[in-house]
C-alpha cells in the first residue's frame, strides 16, 4: 500500500474536527468501520485498502470527524473512471459512511459528505454510491444525489447445453496477470457501450480481482477462438 501525506485543511465544528485521516490512523479507521458495520472481522475493510491500489494514494479521500483523537464518523471517496454516453468521465464513489452510535444525531455524516463534495469530489465529473434508496434516498437527496433504478436480467439456461463450437476453446485462467491485456480489451469493448460500468485497470485485475479469487477459491475460465483471441 502506498500512502501520501495528508492535507492540513481542517474544519472545526465544535467539539468535532472534520479532517483527512492520517497515515498513522489507518488501523484505527479499520477498527471504527468494523465496529460500526458490526463485522466479526476487520478483513473486509482491510481488503478494501490493501487490494485497491488507489485507496491510500491520497489520504484526503478519507475524511473523519475527530473528537479529541477519537474517530466519531467517517466517509471515504473512491476515485474511479466511468463509462457514460460513450465516453470516460471521472467518478468519485462514496463508501464507509458511518458514525459511532454514541455520536449519532449530530449530523456528522451530512457534514462529512458536504466536506467531501467541497473537497475531493469537487474535481470529478460525477459521484455515485450503492445504498438502500427507500431507506436512505431522502438523506442523500438533500446532498444532491438522485436515485437510479438498478435493473437486472435473468436468462434461463436449459440443460444439457448444446455442444460447444469446434472453433472455441475453453480453459482455466490460471494466472490473471498473464491475460490482463486481453481481459481489459474484452471488458472495455463491451462495457463502453453502456452507461455506468467502471473503467478497469491492470492493477484492478492483478490486485483486487486476484485477491478475491484467492480468498473465495474462485477459478476464472476463459474462451478463445481459433485465432487464439480471448472472446469470453
Amino acid at each position: 500500500m502506498r500512502m501520501c501525506e495528508v492535507s492540513t485543511r481542517t474544519i472545526f465544528i465544535m467539539p468535532f474536527a472534520i479532517r483527512a485521516l492520517r497515515t498513522d490512523e489507518v488501523d484505527t479507521w479499520v477498527a471504527h468501520c468494523t465496529e460500526v458495520f458490526k463485522h466479526d472481522s476487520s478483513a473486509y475493510f482491510v481488503s478494501h485498502l490493501q487490494d485497491d491500489s488507489s485507496a491510500l494514494e491520497d489520504m484526503n479521500n478519507i475524511l473523519v470527524a475527530d473528537e479529541d483523537g477519537t474517530i466519531a464518523a467517517t466517509v471515504r471517496v473512491i476515485p474511479r473512471s466511468q463509462f457514460i454516453g460513450g465516453r470516460v468521465v471521472s467518478m468519485g464513489g462514496i463508501a464507509e459512511v458511518s458514525t459511532k452510535e454514541k455520536f449519532r444525531g449530530k449530523g456528522l455524516a451530512s457534514k462529512l459528505l458536504r466536506a467531501a463534495i467541497d473537497g475531493p469530489l469537487a474535481s470529478v465529473d460525477v459521484s455515485a454510491l450503492h445504498t438502500d434508496a427507500d431507506r436512505l434516498g431522502g438523506f442523500y437527496g438533500k446532498l444532491g444525489y438522485t436515485p437510479m433504478p438498478l435493473r437486472s436480467v435473468s436468462i434461463p439456461v436449459n440443460l444439457p447445453l448444446p455442444p460447444l463450437s469446434p472453433q472455441l476453446h475453453i480453459a482455466p485462467l490460471t494466472d490473471l496477470a498473464i491475460h490482463t491485456s486481453a481481459l481489459l480489451r474484452l471488458y472495455h469493448t463491451v462495457s463502453s457501450k453502456f452507461n455506468g460500468p467502471i473503467q478497469r485497470t491492470e492493477a484492478y485485475i492483478c490486485q483486487w480481482i486476484a485477491a478475491r479469487h484467492r480468498r473465495d477459491h474462485i477459478q476464472a475460465v476463459g474462451a478463445w477462438n481459433a485465432q487464439g483471441q480471448l472472446v469470453g
